[in-house]
């Protein structure tokens, strides 16, 4: 079989994102600090695990990728990750949430990479939350996306972590000069 590109993780991280975008929702990705000891827990190697909240701090579930005895035992393929979510509680957070429709814009979205060097012991997490104080003050609806975290075999102590911004305004198409601040602010925010 052909190696798959990045971790396994990611992948399944990508899924849950989108899982979330359709809820009208966002998962917030938290590392685990401790050992748990619950029998949803157990299959997760917690090295390379997160649990899963929504944006108000309910747990959701946990992604990660799998203890290679669970791997061999299952005969699953090296490439493999899994997720759990808490489905009643996840309903039930999003009922209690207000819903408000946007229609969609009638102008095109601007979208915009954007890379930061932070050090490794940045939580991938931490960063996003920066990216997304500096969005919120603009008048745009902006979807921050991961696209990938790059760590050079020549400076272990720092690695770069590259987001997808898509702007889009309801009033106007944008161009680069409207979202050109906003890069620049989140640019600062690396090392």
């Amino acid at each position: 079989k052909k190696p798959q590109a990045g971790a396994a993780f990611y992948h399944v991280r990508r899924l849950l994102d989108a899982l979330a975008k359709d809820m009208r929702c966002r998962f917030v990705y938290k590392p685990l600090t401790e050992s748990l000891d619950y029998p949803v827990t157990a299959p997760f190697d917690l090295e390379r695990s997160a649990l899963i909240e929504t944006t108000d701090g309910v747990f959701t579930g946990m992604v990660g990728e799998l203890k290679q005895s669970v791997v061999r035992g299952f005969k699953l393929p090296e490439y493999t990750a899994a997720a759990t979510l808490d489905l009643e509680g996840l309903v039930r957070s999003l009922s209690e949430a207000s819903q408000n429709y946007r229609p969609l814009s009638r102008y095109p979205s601007v979208s915009q990479d954007v890379s930061i060097k932070v050090g490794n012991d940045q939580a991938y997490e931490v960063v996003r939350e920066s990216v997304a104080s500096v969005i919120a003050t603009s008048a745009f609806d902006v979807e921050i996306a991961p696209v990938s975290i790059y760590q050079a075999e020549v400076s272990p102590e720092i690695k770069t972590v590259t987001f997808r911004l898509t702007f889009t305004s309801h009033k106007k198409t944008l161009s680069d000069k409207d979202i050109a601040p906003y890069v620049k602010e989140i640019e600062k925010l690396g090392l």
